[in-house]
């Protein structure tokens, strides 16, 4: 599976492969630390105006996207 996610923007967004309970949680977390990395093959920061390609998440359940 691979996900390609395209923010035309002029913010940056977050992609991220989790349940909703999990994407609260991290929500909370990049409002502490807007500026936090990912370290996750579930997650990805995407640039304003940039292209990003998530292969091989290791979740099968429904992504939500994000504005951070």
């Amino acid at each position: 599976m691979r996900f390609v996610i395209e923010n035309k923007g002029l913010l940056k967004h977050e992609f991220m492969l989790a349940s909703a309970k999990d994407n609260d949680k991290h929500a909370e977390m990049m409002r502490k630390f807007p500026d936090m990395e990912h370290d996750d093959p579930n997650a990805s920061g995407v640039a304003m105006e940039s292209l990003k390609r998530l292969r091989n998440p290791k979740s099968a359940i429904t992504p939500v996207i994000s504005t951070i």
